[in-house]
């Protein structure tokens, strides 16, 4: 990050609470067992940060983008389309942080994050991701004037600050240099450490440090306190240095960090998050380092790959996957930066290539052997195979040539191309091939690594089983090593397995052939490309009766996300839902049993929006978007020829009307014919697990009794609220009929 990105910082710390002197400090606590390096640096980390949105010059990110709302509708997207190729970092850059506290600490920013760090740390936790911060060395000035108290000391911050002052980063003198020799410097650090441990951070960056940074600061005694206070605080979290950090003190950086920055950043500070002329800068400078990354050593860290938004990255397809190439050869940690909501197929596809992203995780960084415009870069595998990158960084087609003997590599061994996943006739002297302007090639010579074929040595846990209406629901821990699962069937627990999908890709699956009250016993088996892992044990469940087709399910689901069939939440419980993602338009309604009804809604609304609401039973149904209304509109609902089986008795219709709001409590009305009811949608009043009956309390949704017209217009008007924004969400509708039909 570069000067521009600290005025987020900045706004947020001078939006300082006054504090409050205190005579005595608090006792220190004793410290907690070291923490081993090793535990997050074996390999490059992978995962998603919110900068390069935080920076790119688009109205709908940029300043004002950061919050909770969007970390969790990325992260939500993380978890489904990347943590299963091996992405789980969630890492939250400048502009979390709001005032300090009464020990000169810094705090969330509640407004932005009210959930706080340690709350969203504990929700990515349960399903397997990781979190980490930002922070930048140094004591900002408006603490050293305040003079807080040091936790667990005597001493107070100017007690530390380095006389003459001078600037603590490479931001300028709004942070103050703290002097190491004084006491109480490194207790200083070391309670921030604790308070960022306690938060279950796993990762931390310390952005604006020297020497490097395009400053003459010097940073190292920083960088020291802060890696000796996390090994202290008794969690194994990954420390990470920024930005361009100078090669002549590799050393240093290697002993205290896990992590750093080599490079300027990948941003373009214009409409596209980056580049050509950014990529280029990482072609020149990563000869200088590529013998310095590895295990033991850390990463050379390239900043963000962001090639999954098509145009809005500002690279080509053949840039994109030169980018994705460049990156993996040298084993650069794999954090992505685009709006997940936006990837492209071709995006998707560069991200999640298996055999690309293990020739990052193996950890071996290439070596450049030929430079200029037409590279060729060479990974010794260390079992006699090797990863071979050729990249044509010129304006025009060439033709780029691997010579084996001048590679060190033998003849006539078989070749992969790891992009298209196909074996190549092996080649007595040479591999060559004609690039297109900006392109690569990532070719593996050799036998594939016999340990990759035992890459998956353990069965998946917590399979878990329940049975739902008409089917068996299927849930288990994700196991990374895996690419899909084959899902198996059988009566028995003992015999008589049989496959049900081979292809199931996510870590959920609904069997919808069960179809009687008997139970069925299901294993799951992880499978990559290179084998299959064990078998779990057995668990079992019986299908319940399928539900009625006396019930109509609309979800609206916000703008790119798309909607497993699977969940049952809702005051109704049914597999079968209406899935309507726009924002104007309509659709042919299906009833419960999955046969289409007749029936047909039409809608106009002003957007649909993904929520990060979880639901922890029921499998996010109507969890992840909503119809929205703003200002003064109203939206308009109809639902047309609902057959007689709803109209002969008369029908109900249930309204669910949380749209993850987190900042503000608003009031909207709802209406159909002379039923009218207004509901205050309270700030918080999250959906947690299925829905519940209507008569529950806080349910957040609406029930209209007694309709027996074919057609009904539902109206969603907003009527007030406590901040700005007038609203009327609409996550779901359910018709349900009340006869027999």
């Amino acid at each position: 990050m570069r000067i521009s990105s600290f005025a987020l910082l900045l706004s947020a710390s001078l939006a300082l609470s006054v504090l409050t002197r205190v005579a005595f400090a608090a006792p220190k606590p004793p410290l907690k067992a070291q923490a081993s390096i090793d535990t997050v640096a074996h390999k490059p980390y992978m995962g998603w940060t919110t900068w390069n949105l935080q920076d790119v010059h688009l109205p709908q990110y940029n300043k004002g983008w950061l919050n909770e709302k969007h970390v969790r509708e990325q992260a939500d997207l993380m978890h489904r389309l990347l943590q299963p190729h091996g992405y789980n970092y969630v890492n939250i850059d400048s502009g979390w942080a709001g005032p300090y506290d009464k020990y000169g600490r810094p705090t969330p920013d509640l407004k932005k994050f009210p959930s706080g760090i340690k709350g969203l740390a504990r929700d990515f936790h349960k399903r397997g991701q990781k979190i980490g911060i930002y922070w930048i060395p140094g004591v900002q000035k408006i603490m050293y004037w305040q003079n807080p108290p040091i936790y667990g000391t005597k001493y107070h911050i100017r007690d530390i600050v380095a006389d003459p002052h001078v600037a603590g980063n490479a931001f300028g003198d709004w942070h103050m240099k703290i002097d190491f020799t004084k006491p109480g410097a490194q207790e200083f650090i070391d309670s921030i450490a604790r308070l960022f441990a306690s938060w279950d951070i796993d990762y931390l960056k310390i952005d604006g440090v020297g020497p490097g940074s395009d400053s003459e600061v010097d940073s190292r005694d920083n960088i020291k306190a802060y890696s000796q206070a996390l090994r202290k605080s008794g969690r194994p979290i990954w420390l990470e240095i920024s930005w361009r950090v100078d090669h002549d003190q590799v050393g240093f950086w290697q002993k205290y960090s896990q992590g750093r920055r080599v490079n300027d950043d990948v941003d373009s500070l214009t409409e596209h998050i980056t580049g050509w002329n950014q990529l280029m800068k990482r072609f020149q400078e990563a000869p200088l380092w590529s013998e310095d990354a590895g295990p033991g050593k850390g990463w050379n860290d390239f900043d963000s790959i962001c090639v999954g938004n098509g145009a809005m990255d500002g690279l080509t397809n053949d840039e994109r996957q030169l980018a994705m190439t460049f990156w993996a050869i040298n084993c650069s940690p794999l954090y992505n930066g685009d709006d997940l909501s936006k990837l492209d197929a071709f995006g998707l596809q560069l991200l999640t290539n298996y055999e690309v992203i293990a020739v990052d995780q193996a950890g071996r960084p290439a070596v450049q052997m030929i430079g200029g415009a037409h590279q060729v870069w060479r990974t010794d595998n260390g079992d006699d195979t090797y990863t071979i990158a050729l990249l044509n960084l010129g304006a025009e087609p060439a033709t780029v040539a691997a010579d084996w003997k001048f590679l060190g590599v033998k003849r006539n061994l078989p070749l992969r191309d790891l992009w298209a996943h196909q074996n190549l006739p092996s080649t007595p002297d040479k591999f060559q091939a004609t690039l297109a302007p900006h392109s690569a090639r990532l070719i593996r010579v050799g036998l594939t690594d016999p340990s990759l074929s035992r890459f998956i040595h353990v069965a998946v846990s917590a399979l878990r089983a329940k049975g739902v209406h008409g089917a068996v629901h299927l849930s288990w821990d994700r196991l990374f090593s895996a690419s899909h699962y084959i899902v198996r069937r059988s009566r028995s627990a003992h015999f008589g397995f049989t496959t049900v999908n081979s292809r199931v890709v996510a870590n959920t699956y609904t069997d919808r052939v069960a179809a009687d009250n008997a139970p069925y016993y299901y294993q799951i088996i992880p499978t990559n490309a290179f084998g299959s892992g064990p078998a779990s044990p057995p668990v079992n469940a019986a299908p319940l009766r399928k539900t009625s087709p006396s019930v109509i399910s609309i979800d609206f689901t916000g703008d790119a996300i798309a909607m497993d069939q699977d969940e049952v939440a809702g005051a109704v419980p049914t597999i079968n839902w209406n899935t309507a993602p726009c924002r104007y338009g309509g659709l042919p309604l299906i009833d419960g049993v999955g046969n289409l009804s007749g029936a047909r809604v039409h809608y106009d609304a002003g957007g649909t929006y993904a929520t990060p609401i979880p639901d922890h039973d029921g499998g996010n149904r109507m969890m992840r978007g909503y119809l929205e209304t703003y200002a003064h509109d109203t939206t308009h609902i109809t639902v047309s020829n609902l057959p007689k089986s709803f109209t002969k008795y008369g029908y109900d219709v249930y309204l669910y009307c949380d749209g993850g709001n987190v900042g503000a409590t608003r009031v909207a009305k709802f209406t159909i014919g002379a039923q009218s009811v207004n509901v205050a949608d309270r700030a918080g009043s999250f959906y947690k697990g299925q829905y519940a009956p209507p008569s529950a309390p806080n349910a957040n949704y609406v029930k209209f009794t007694g309709l027996k017209s074919n057609t009904f217009t539902l109206l969603a008007t907003p009527i007030s609220s406590t901040d700005d924004n007038l609203r009327a969400p609409i996550n779901g509708i359910q018709i349900v009929a009340r006869g027999n039909g």
